[in-house]
């Protein structure tokens, strides 16, 4: 067990090379991992990257866009109790 096990991270800017990374070292540490950026290209080569990294790691992905706040949350909190 990692020491960020059980534990829901959201990294932004995720395409970046630090929020890359950081996505890697949290997945593989055992975190679920909500990666996001406006680079929706950039963004599923990452999550590809962390998947091959962290092969066991629960991943999702997001792209800037406008949603109500309401919304959003409702589809945050269902991803981090599923």
């Amino acid at each position: 067990m990692g020491r960020l096990s059980g534990k829901n991270c959201i990294i932004t800017g995720a395409a970046g090379a630090i929020g890359l990374e950081t996505s890697i070292l949290f997945a593989q540490e055992g975190a679920n991992v909500l990666m996001g950026d406006i680079n929706k290209e950039q963004l599923d080569k990452a999550l590809q990257t962390v998947a091959k990294f962290a092969p066991d790691a629960k991943l999702a992905s997001f792209v800037r866009l406008f949603l109500p706040a309401g919304s959003f949350a409702g589809w945050l909190a269902g991803w981090l109790a599923s």
